[in-house]
């Protein structure tokens, strides 16, 4: 799963996520400074909802955090 969103300003790239709202996942930090972010999450179950939220930081250290988003993996098993 890719995660990607942009911001109004040059700023770093974090996501948050798991499956409930207390996250309990958090990506590693990407420090490069841009405003068009895509973060690759792995390690997925299958078959499961998950949530998210982003985090930006800019250069001044504004932090900025998304809302909760949710997103369900598909079933990996392979058709008999």
């Amino acid at each position: 799963m890719t995660i990607a969103w942009t911001t109004n300003e040059v700023s770093d790239s974090q996501v948050e996520y798991g499956p409930t709202t207390l996250y309990g996942s958090t990506t590693t930090l990407d420090a490069g400074m841009v405003t068009s972010h895509s973060v690759g999450l792995s390690g997925l179950t299958d078959n499961t909802t998950y949530h998210f939220r982003v985090k930006s930081k800019d250069g001044a250290g504004n932090l900025a955090t998304s809302a909760d988003g949710t997103f369900t993996t598909l079933d990996g098993t392979a058709p008999l």
